[in-house]
C-alpha cells in the first residue's frame, strides 16, 4: 500500500518588496509526511542518500529508508540496538551509507538494507571535539558533522575538527589553527580563531569557512576571502541587513552546499573560476517557522528535501510546466495560434506566454469573430477564424476585417498547408471546402463530401491529405477527388494527425489509443497500464526526438524511436513516462478535438490546451525522472520467519507460504515505476503479472522442482530497456519422487512382473488342462446328442412315416374304390388323400432338415431344379385349388443345377407352404432368372405380404427365433438352410402388395 501523503503545489514569489523587482515565480509540488503517514517520529535529524538511490534519515526513533513512496525503519525491533535516538550520519570503510546512535552504536546500509556494524581500530572517522562553556565535565566527541552545527546549536564549543579529504589526507581544526595533513605531515598551517560562527566544510575536496553575512574563507596554501556569487546578489538585503547566511552541509555529500538567506534556498557550487556561485531554487520558504535542521539537495531531478525538528519531512520537487489563464471568462481552452516569437493568441482574444502575465487584445476581442475549435495563421500576419457558418480574416497588425465568407453549414476545423490554401472542414457530412490564400479575392469552393464530420487535417505530400473524421482515417487526393481509407481504423474517432519523417501518419483517437500508419502497415500502440492514453487527444514532436501525448488523465512522453522499434518488433513493452498537475498543470485533463491541437514557438516552447488554462514547456529542459535504479529484495519471509536474502534460496518440501518483499528507489510520479513479476519453472510458460504496491510477492506451496522468481522493471525510454532482479530457489523432491524411490520401484516391478508371469503361466497351464477335460466332456455329451437326434430319426422314419406312408397308400386305394362307387365317398376319400399326402411330404422336408443339422453339411450333386418345384407344385396343387390359387412353375427343364437337392426341395416347400396359406384368389410363381451375371431363385406370390417386423427379421443376419410368437419357424429353416449352401435369400414384401423371396448365387452345371 502506497504511503499517503499530503501534496500542495507552493507559489514561491520574488516578493518585489524584497528584491527590487518583478519575476516569474518558481513553482514547486510540497509533499509532507510526518508520523501520521509513514514516519516513526517527527524529528528528521540528517537526510543523506545511498549509492543505490535510497534516501536516509535519522530520527529520535530509529533510522528511515526513504523509496520515494514508502518509509522502512530499522530500530530496537529487528537491531540489536540499546536507543533508538540517531543524529549522526557516516561513511564506512565499503563506502556505505552508515549512523550512530546516542550510544555510540552503528548500523550501516548494504543494497538498501540496514544492519549492525562495529568500527575497526584503524578506521577512519570524521569528527568533532566540544565542550561545554562553564560546566567543567560536560565535553565529549561527536561524529555529526553537518551543518547547522548540531553542538553550537544548544551552546557547546568546538575545539577540534577532523575531516578527511581523502585516505591519504586530512584537514584539523585545532587550537584556532587550520592544518593540512597528507601521508601524516603536516604540509601546511594556517591561523584562524574562530568565536561565534562555527562552519567549516569542504566543498569538492577543498576547505572553507562561511561566516554569517556571507563571507567565504578557503584554506590553501593562504588563506583567501571572498562572497558567495550568483542570484543571491539580486537579494538587496544581502551583506546589507545584517540578516545571516545558514548554511546547510554534510560530509557524506561534499559536491554541494546549501545556503538559506531571507526565505530562500539557494545552491552553491564552484565555477572554472574558483568562485563559490549560487543558484536560486526555492523562495518564500520559512524554515524557522517549520523548524528546519537539515537539508539535502538532489540535482539530478531537482528535489529539496528538508528535515524539520518537529514537523516531519518536507520534499518539494521543482515544476517543470507551467500553467496560464487568459483573462476573463472560462478557462477551458481548445485552439491557438503562434503570436511572434514566444506567445500564443487564443479565440478569446488573449496572448499567453509561458513568462509573464497574460496580454489582452482589445481590438481583437471586439470583433467577436473567433470560435474555440479551429484557429489559423494566413501565413503573412493575420488570422483565419469561424463562428458558426461564417469564415473571416483578420489583419492583426491593424485589426482590420479583411473577409467574410457564409458556409454551407458549421465549420469544425481550419487548417493552412504550406502552399497556402486553406482547408476548411465542415459539419453536418457537408465535407471539405477549400480557399486560395495566395489570392486576395479567393472564396471557398466545396471540394469533396465526406461523411460524418471533419476532425483534424495533416498534409502528406503533394498529392495526398490525410483526413480525419469521426468515422475514421482517409487519404485525400484534391487532384482527382480520389479517397483511400485506412484499413483498420473504420469508424475511429480521429482527435488529430501528425506526419513525420518519410510520410509516417500517427494518429490519436477517442478510445483507441494512438496509431501509426507507415508504408501501407497499421500498428496500434499498447495502452498505458492505468489505460489512460486510451483517449489521446494530441501527439506533438519535439526536437529531441521524442513524442508528447494529451489525454484526458495527463501528459505522456515516449521516445519515437522505441515506437518504431515497436512497430518493426512488437516484442517488448514501451515505457510511456507520464506526467500529472503535480508537475505544473491545474489540471489532469487536457482538451483535444481542436486544430491545432498543440503550437511549437520559435523559443522551443510547446503549448498544450486543457480543461483550466494553457500549459507551456520546454522540452529541451525537461529532465524526465527515469526508474533507473535497480530493484533490492528487502526481505524474505518463510511461513513469517525471516531468511537470509541471497540471489538462491532452497526451500523446504513443506511450506506454506513465501513472501518476497521489493523496493526500488523512486522520487517521481509513481505512475512511472512499471514492474511486473512471473515465476518461471519452463521457460515456455511466463505469465507476467504487476507487482502488487506494497512490492510484496507472496507464493503458496509448490510442487517440487527448480523456480525463478523474476521481477522486472522498465528503466525508461530505449525499446527492451528493462531489468530483471532474479530470485532462484529449489523445492526438494518428496521422498517418492527421489530417484533411489524410483529405482526400487522398477526392481519391485520387475519382481511383481516375474511372479506375474510365473503365476499366469501356471493358471494358462491349469485352465488349458481343465478345458482339455471339458472338451472331451462335451465330445462325449455331443456324441451322445448326436446319437440321440439320430435315434429321434430313425424312430421318426419308421414310427412316423412309415405309417403315414401306409396310410397314404390304404387312402389311395380307399380313393381308387371310391371312384368307381363315384358320390360324396370320392370327395371324402380324396380329401383324405390330399391331407394324408401333405402330412406326408411335410414330415419327410422336416426329417431332411433334421438330417443337414445333424450330418453337419449338404450334399452336392446335379440336379434338376424344374423337377425339384415340379414335385412341391402337386403337394400344393389340391390345397392352393381350394383358395382358387395357381401355382406355376415357370423354371426350364433344360437347367441343371449343382448342390444339395433335398435342402433345395425343402427351402421351396416352406417357401410355397407359407404363400398358399395366405393367397387367395392368386398366383404363386416359381422361376429362375439371369440377373447380373447371378442366377437367382425367386418365390413370388399375389397374398398380403409380409409385416414390416417380419421383413426386417429376415432380411437381417442371424438365426434367431422371429419377432412374434408361435411363427417364422419355416421362415427361420429357409434362412439356416441357404447358410448351410452359401446362398443369400432376401425378401421383398409390401403389405396388399404380396412377397417375393429370392435366392442368389446359385451354381449353374456346365
Amino acid at each position: 500500500m502506497k504511503s499517503p501523503f499530503i501534496t500542495v503545489t507552493i507559489v514561491l514569489l520574488c516578493l518585489c518588496s524584497l528584491t527590487g523587482k518583478a519575476t516569474d515565480s518558481l513553482t514547486y509540488s510540497l509533499r509532507h509526511f510526518d508520523n501520521s503517514n509513514g514516519l516513526p517520529q517527527n524529528s528528521v535529524n540528517t537526510i543523506v542518500h545511498d549509492k543505490y538511490g535510497y534516501i536516509w534519515l535519522t530520527t529520535e526513533n530509529g533510522i528511515v529508508r526513504f523509496d520515494g513512496d514508502q518509509f522502512k525503519v530499522a530500530d530496537i525491533r529487528n537491531l540489536s540496538l540499546k536507543s533508538n535516538r540517531f543524529y549522526t550520519i557516516f561513511q564506512d570503510t565499503l563506502g556505505n551509507v552508515g549512523a550512530l546512535n546516542e550510544k555510540d552504536e552503528a548500523v550501516h546500509i548494504v543494497e538498501g538494507v540496514a544492519m549492525r556494524y562495529r568500527f575497526h581500530s584503524n578506521e577512519r572517522r570524521h569528527y568533532q571535539k566540544w565542550y561545554q562553556p562553564g560546566m567543567k565535565n560536560h565535553h565529549g566527541t561527536s561524529y555529526a558533522l553537518s551543518l547547522p552545527n548540531e553542538s553550537t546549536r544548544w551552546g557547546a564549543r568546538i575545539h577540534e575538527l577532523k575531516l578527511y579529504r581523502d585516505e591519504r589526507s586530512f584537514y584539523l581544526y585545532h587550537n584556532d589553527t587550520v592544518s593540512y595533513v597528507r601521508d601524516g605531515v603536516v604540509r601546511n598551517t594556517l591561523p584562524f580563531p574562530v568565536d561565534k560562527c562555527w562552519n567549516f566544510f569542504m566543498l569538492d575536496g577543498r576547505f572553507f569557512h562561511l561566516e554569517s553575512d556571507g563571507e567565504v574563507t578557503e584554506f590553501s596554501k593562504q588563506i583567501k576571502r571572498s562572497t558567495l556569487k550568483g542570484d543571491i546578489l539580486s537579494d538587496p538585503f544581502y551583506r546589507h541587513s545584517g540578516r545571516q547566511v545558514v548554511p546547510f552541509w554534510s560530509i557524506y555529500d561534499t559536491s554541494h552546499l546549501l545556503v538559506y538567506f531571507n526565505h530562500t534556498f539557494y545552491l552553491v557550487t564552484r565555477n572554472s573560476n574558483d568562485e563559490l556561485v549560487t543558484r536560486k531554487l526555492v523562495d518564500n520558504f520559512d524554515i524557522t517557522g517549520k523548524e528546519i535542521r537539515c537539508a539535502f539537495y538532489s540535482a539530478k531531478d531537482g528535489r529539496l528535501l528538508l528535515g524539520s525538528a518537529t514537523n516531519g519531512l518536507f520534499v518539494l520537487s521543482l515544476q517543470q510546466f507551467v500553467a496560464k489563464y487568459g483573462g476573463e471568462g472560462s478557462a477551458s481552452y481548445y485552439s491557438q495560434m503562434p503570436y511572434g516569437q514566444d506567445g500564443i493568441l487564443i479565440p478569446n482574444g488573449y496572448i499567453l506566454k509561458p513568462k509573464g502575465a497574460a496580454i489582452p487584445l482589445p481590438p481583437f476581442r471586439r470583433q467577436n469573430i473567433s470560435g474555440f475549435y479551429s484557429i489559423s495563421t494566413d501565413g503573412n500576419g493575420g488570422s483565419w477564424t469561424s463562428r458558426g457558418i461564417w469564415l473571416y480574416h483578420l489583419q492583426l497588425s491593424t485589426f482590420r476585417l479583411l473577409s467574410t465568407d457564409t458556409l454551407p453549414s458549421s465549420v469544425s476545423m481550419l487548417y493552412r498547408d504550406d502552399k497556402g490554401l486553406l482547408w476548411i472542414g465542415l459539419k453536418e457530412s457537408k465535407g471539405i471546402a477549400v480557399l486560395d490564400d495566395n489570392r486576395k479575392d479567393a472564396v471557398p469552393v466545396l471540394l469533396h463530401a465526406f461523411k460524418g464530420e471533419i476532425t483534424y487535417f495533416a498534409k502528406l505530400n503533394s498529392r495526398q491529405m490525410c483526413v480525419g473524421t469521426d468515422e475514421g482515417l482517409f487519404l485525400l487526393n484534391p487532384l482527382n477527388g480520389s479517397i483511400d481509407t485506412i484499413k483498420g481504423l473504420e469508424g475511429k474517432y480521429i482527435r488529430s494527425i501528425t506526419v513525420t519523417g518519410s510520410e509516417e501518419i500517427w494518429a490519436t483517437t477517442y478510445d483507441h489509443g494512438f496509431y501509426l500508419y507507415h508504408k501501407g502497415k497499421l500498428t496500434h500502440f499498447p495502452y498505458d497500464p492505468d489505460g489512460y492514453i486510451t483517449t489521446a487527444h494530441c501527439m506533438v514532436p519535439d526536437r529531441k526526438g521524442f513524442f508528447w501525448i494529451t489525454t484526458n488523465r495527463g501528459l505522456f512522453q515516449v521516445s519515437k524511436k522505441d515506437l518504431l522499434a515497436y512497430s518493426e518488433n512488437g516484442t517488448f513493452p514501451l515505457y510511456y513516462q507520464y506526467y500529472d498537475k503535480e508537475d505544473g498543470f491545474f489540471t489532469n485533463e487536457f482538451n483535444g478535438g481542436c486544430q491545432p491541437c498543440a503550437v511549437s514557438l520559435n523559443n522551443g516552447y510547446i503549448s498544450l490546451p486543457s480543461l483550466k488554462g494553457m500549459v507551456f514547456f520546454n522540452p529541451d529542459s525537461i529532465k524526465p525522472i527515469l526508474p533507473e535504479a535497480a530493484m533490492t529484495i528487502d526481505q524474505l519471509l518463510l511461513d513469517n520467519s525471516p531468511l537470509p536474502v541471497k540471489n538462491k534460496v532452497k526451500l523446504p518440501r513443506e511450506f506454506s507460504l513465501l513472501q518476497v518483499m521489493y523496493s526500488s528507489p523512486y522520487f517521481g510520479n509513481s505512475k512511472n515505476l512499471i514492474v511486473t513479476y512471473a515465476l518461471v519453472k519452463n521457460a515456455g510458460d511466463t505469465t507476467w503479472l504487476p507487482l502488487p504496491a506494497e512490492g510484496k510477492v507472496s507464493i503458496s506451496t509448490l510442487p517440487a522442482g527448480d523456480y525463478s522468481l523474476v521481477v522486472r522493471k522498465l528503466n525508461g525510454f530505449g525499446y527492451g530497456n528493462f531489468s530483471d532482479k532474479v530470485l532462484q530457489f529449489a523445492v526438494p523432491l518428496a521422498w517418492h519422487e527421489t530417484r533411489w524411490f524410483y529405482v526400487t520401484c522398477a526392481l519391485l516391478l520387475l519382481i511383481l512382473s516375474w511372479l506375474f508371469v510365473h503365476l499366469r503361466v501356471r493358471y494358462l497351464q491349469n485352465k488349458a488342462l481343465l478345458l482339455d477335460m471339458m472338451v472331451d466332456l462335451k465330445t462325449k455329451e455331443l456324441k451322445k446328442r448326436t446319437m440321440f437326434q439320430q435315434r429321434i430319426v430313425q424312430s421318426v422314419s419308421h414310427n412316423v412315416l412309415s405309417p403315414l406312408q401306409y396310410q397314404q397308400f390304404l387312402s389311395e386305394k380307399i380313393l381308387t374304390a371310391a371312384k368307381k362307387d363315384g358320390g360324396a365317398t370320392v370327395k371324402m376319400a380324396s380329401a383324405m388323400n390330399e391331407h394324408t399326402s401333405y402330412l406326408f411330404y411335410m414330415v419327410s422336408n422336416l426329417l431332411k432338415y433334421l438330417k443337414s443339422q445333424v450330418e453337419m453339411g449338404p450334399v452336392s450333386g446335379v440336379y434338376s431344379p424344374a423337377a425339384v418345384a415340379e414335385d412341391i407344385q402337386k403337394i400344393f396343387l389340391a390345397i392352393a385349388s381350394e383358395k382358387n390359387t395357381e401355382i406355376l412353375n415357370n423354371i426350364p427343364d433344360w437347367l441343371m443345377l449343382w448342390g444339395d437337392e433335398q435342402l433345395l426341395s425343402v427351402m421351396l416347400y416352406n417357401l410355397v407352404d407359407n404363400a398358399v396359406k395366405v393367397t387367395r384368389k392368386g398366383v404363386i410363381v416359381m422361376e429362375m432368372i439371369m440377373e447380373d451375371d447371378l442366377l437367382l431363385l425367386r418365390v413370388r406370390d399375389t397374398g398380403p405380404g409380409v409385416p414390416e417386423d417380419v421383413k426386417h427379421w429376415f432380411n437381417k443376419p442371424g438365426s434367431e427365433a422371429g419377432p412374434r410368437k408361435g411363427s417364422g419357424i419355416g421362415l427361420l429353416i429357409v434362412k439356416e438352410l441357404a447358410v448351410a449352401q452359401g446362398l443369400k435369400i432376401t425378401l421383398d414384401s409390401s403389405e396388399g402388395e404380396g412377397s417375393s423371396f429370392t435366392i442368389v448365387s446359385f451354381r449353374r452345371h456346365a
